[in-house]
């Protein structure tokens, strides 16, 4: 019989908005997924890290659903919905490569990492220069009448840092203006190299876009891997959390549920088995058990 001590999983963030988060339902699979993965980017992007080898948590989960399934005191536990158990069970379908039953779950999960130094720096430089010369444009544009030729060059949009294809897509309109309205530029004293620049810069943030939007479902980025394996251990301290919660009355329930949680001192299997063969998530987030 498990040391329920023994293989205790601290909740390992105390941040206001993951708790916040943990008190409201998700109506959808889609919405559970969602709001699991925002989770454990938060719990990564604060540094922490997984402490269970993954296939002890995939090998966990089958059982932990199974049991959640049939433990009617667990079913009004927010983190334990069936959105979020559905979700849980896309997050581990997607670390095995499976392919979902649900057909509107079957796109790769998207998991955009932190942008990278060079990233962040091409983003500033590309907004400063752009804001720059729409300021040159827009001094020799003043009044009703040129309100026309101020929409053309995009200066009443507004420009966010932390939209890369805003601040790309911005560049490429004042290009387009420049090259229809020279006289505009002539009289805004930009010079034909400052805009040869100003492509360039478009050029490198698009490519950096790109390669950003790749990697977001790339199966060998380890940030990616890094949050969906802490979506699964998150999920599975919330069942631990909920055990001691709702069954601390009914102790061999209690120590049932204790006993599917994966430890660290487990020995490894003598033959390696699947613990969600029998599990499947439907597209309105109900699980399937076989």
């Amino acid at each position: 019989m498990p040391n329920p001590q023994r293989i205790k999983l601290p909740l390992r963030s105390s941040n206001p908005a993951l708790m916040m988060m943990a008190s409201r339902r998700p109506t959808t699979a889609s919405a559970a997924l969602d709001t699991l993965l925002q989770r454990a980017r938060q719990l990564c992007n604060e540094g922490i890290e997984p402490r269970l080898p993954i296939d002890r948590c995939l090998m966990a989960l089958g059982p932990v659903l199974t049991f959640v399934a049939n433990e009617p005191a667990l079913h009004a536990e927010v983190a334990l919905s069936r959105e979020m158990c559905g979700a849980v069970l896309r997050i581990a379908e997607e670390l095995q490569g499976k392919t979902p039953l649900a057909a509107k779950l079957r796109a790769p999960l998207t998991i955009v990492a932190p942008q990278s130094p060079r990233h962040g720096e091409t983003l500033r430089t590309s907004a400063l220069l752009l804001e720059a010369y729409r300021d040159s444009v827009r001094r020799v544009l003043k009044g009703p009448s040129n309100a026309g030729l101020r929409a053309e060059f995009g200066l009443g949009n507004s420009l966010s840092l932390s939209d890369g294809k805003q601040i790309a897509d911005g560049i490429a309109r004042f290009l387009l203006a420049a090259q229809r309205f020279p006289d505009c530029i002539g009289s805004a004293g930009l010079q034909p190299a400052q805009l040869i620049g100003l492509a360039a810069q478009e050029r490198v943030l698009r490519a950096l876009e790109a390669d950003a939007e790749r990697q977001s479902t790339a199966q060998d980025s380890r940030y990616r891997q890094r949050v969906l394996h802490l979506a699964l251990e998150y999920f599975l301290e919330r069942f631990q959390a909920a055990l001691h919660l709702h069954l601390s009355q009914k102790q061999s329930r209690l120590t049932e549920g204790l006993s599917l949680l994966p430890s660290q001192t487990q020995r490894p299997l003598s033959r390696p088995r699947s613990g969600l063969a029998s599990c499947q998530v439907t597209e309105s987030g109900r699980l399937i058990f076989s």
